[in-house]
């Protein structure tokens, strides 16, 4: 079962901390764990892609656009000119990203898919229009149970996340201390990459942002760590605890 652990590093050894986010992202979590300590190692094992919808979905007639990542904002800026759209994001990150993208009306869930959905459920009327839910081909969470309170939900397909199942050469040797996982999709481009290395993925934990984030490595005989919420400054806190940096004498 995951659980938080302490591993042992030598008073010298400043521990090296796999990013494993796609490129920018991945360079803002660098510049964080550099601050409290680590040395982080870019390598983005899935890479975002625009993906353009066979047919322009029409945002001016939509009550609300549903956002789950920055990505799907990028997205969202790129298909429409219009920015008075009513945007509803999974978490404040998001809704800072679409501010940032001049959209006016953003509501942030503050939390998960599940924080989201209920968002929508108490805030939209199912007589006031479709819902968009813009996305990557392979979304982590649904919204289609909305339909089953009366709304009509149109699943816009903005990007795609391409596994990248290679790790660059500074990655591997010396073999890193921990890895930073944002999404199973992450975990899988990862394991194979590790498995074509030399890395030994049982002197490696691995920090899954969710459960579901690591379950690709839940065969593996590793240190599996759960970030206590599904958000990045939760899992920089369960950083610090499973690989804490050695104190400085």
């Amino acid at each position: 079962m995951p659980k938080e652990d302490r591993i042992s590093l030598s008073a010298t050894n400043t521990p090296r901390i796999l990013i494993t986010r796609p490129l920018p992202q991945g360079k803002r979590t660098a510049a964080k764990i550099q601050v409290l300590g680590y040395q982080p190692i870019l390598a983005p094992m899935l890479r975002i892609a625009p993906v353009t919808p066979s047919a322009s979905p029409d945002f001016a007639k939509a009550q609300a656009v549903l956002l789950t990542s920055s990505n799907g904002v990028d997205a969202l800026a790129r298909l429409t000119e219009l920015r008075g759209i009513n945007v509803l994001t999974v978490g404040d990150r998001t809704a800072d990203a679409a501010r940032r993208a001049g959209f006016d009306e953003v509501q942030s869930a503050s939390g998960d898919g599940k924080a989201l959905l209920a968002m929508a459920v108490s805030t939209l009327s199912a007589s006031d229009g479709p819902i968009l839910h813009v996305r990557g081909r392979d979304a982590a969470f649904s919204f289609e149970s909305l339909t089953g309170k009366g709304f009509t939900v149109e699943q816009i397909i903005g990007y795609e996340a391409q596994k990248i199942e290679t790790l660059p050469s500074d990655a591997i040797d010396p073999s890193p201390n921990a890895a930073l996982v944002y999404s199973a999709r992450t975990a899988e481009a990862l394991f194979s990459a590790i498995e074509q290395s030399s890395i030994d993925p049982r002197k490696v934990t691995f920090i899954g942002i969710s459960k579901a984030a690591i379950e690709p490595f839940s065969g593996v005989n590793a240190s599996l760590v759960v970030a206590k919420s599904p958000d990045e400054t939760s899992l920089l806190q369960a950083l610090c605890r499973a690989v804490p940096v050695p104190s400085k004498k």
